[in-house]
């Protein structure tokens, strides 16, 4: 039995990326107890709701905490 590919991240820069910032959406849906984050995004519940409505400015905020999230978590 073959071990699960890695998941494969959106990677995004909030600075200099084009406009619109993409959804970080990997169809993972699942929330960690843990940590209140989507296993798959890395968003919290209020993100994930406030993104459909959010502006541009908005949304490259979530990708800014994103980016965090994901810098602290791997090291």
């Amino acid at each position: 039995m073959h071990a699960p590919a890695p998941l494969a991240l959106i990677l995004y820069d909030p600075i200099n990326g084009a406009a619109p910032a993409p959804s970080p959406c990997i169809s993972v849906c699942r929330m960690m107890q843990a940590t209140g984050f989507c296993e798959g995004c890395q968003r919290d519940l209020d993100e994930i709701t406030r993104w459909s409505s959010a502006t541009d400015t908005d949304k490259r905020h979530i990708w800014r905490a994103i980016n965090q999230r994901r810098s602290a978590s791997n090291g």
